[in-house]
């Protein structure tokens, strides 16, 4: 399953599920496009995967009907492609509401690391990685789309990433009560990516 997002300023992010495990987080792609006429293009994708290929680096070229649909094409450098399309959701276009988010989240990644994530009524986000590292951080909406800004910071000791602040998106979908977030740091070396069913 592939879910996406495509905002304002041009940035995407693209959270794709393992085949048949719409719950396991599998993969994010994500960078910044230019569209105009139907036609969208970006030269920085970057696919953080979670099944054992790590971080690569690609272009994306698709095309889109204006809330209808977007199809997609990946060009890895290493000559590999993978095509997508998703669907416009009408939601997309209303106010994020954080009361909705509000609850715990369980997740899986591909990686078998298990996220366990909370979410605050004052939008203050708090969880932990089963390999012990520990994170906190904010959920606050954006002006335009359904869609939440989103900062994390880790607690160093078990986390890859010491004590670092990375920054991204994070929305909720209401029909399958899942929470889909992610997080970089500017270079896009370090992340926080997160798919969770509320508990």
């Amino acid at each position: 399953m592939v879910r996406g997002l495509v905002l304002d300023d041009g940035s995407y992010w693209v959270f794709y599920t393992a085949r048949d495990q719409s719950t396991i987080l599998a993969e994010l792609v994500q960078g910044t496009g230019t569209s105009h006429s139907g036609s969208f293009g970006s030269s920085n994708t970057r696919d953080f995967n979670f099944e054992g290929a790590g971080i690569r680096t690609a272009t994306m070229n698709g095309t889109y009907v204006l809330a209808k649909s977007f199809r997609g094409t990946i060009t890895y450098f290493n000559g590999d492609t993978e095509n997508f399309t998703t669907a416009y959701d009408a939601e997309s276009e209303s106010a994020p509401k954080l009361n909705l988010v509000v609850g715990n989240y369980a997740g899986l990644r591909a990686d078998h690391h298990t996220v366990s994530v909370t979410v605050e009524s004052a939008g203050t986000v708090s969880g932990h990685l089963s390999d012990g590292c520990t994170f906190a951080g904010t959920l606050s909406p954006r002006t335009m789309g359904k869609v939440f800004h989103h900062t994390v910071t880790f607690g160093g000791g078990a986390c890859p990433y010491d004590t670092e602040t990375v920054a991204g998106v994070a929305f909720y979908d209401a029909a399958t009560h899942r929470l889909y977030s992610a997080a970089l740091n500017s270079s896009r070396t370090s992340s926080l990516v997160f798919i969770g069913t509320k508990q």
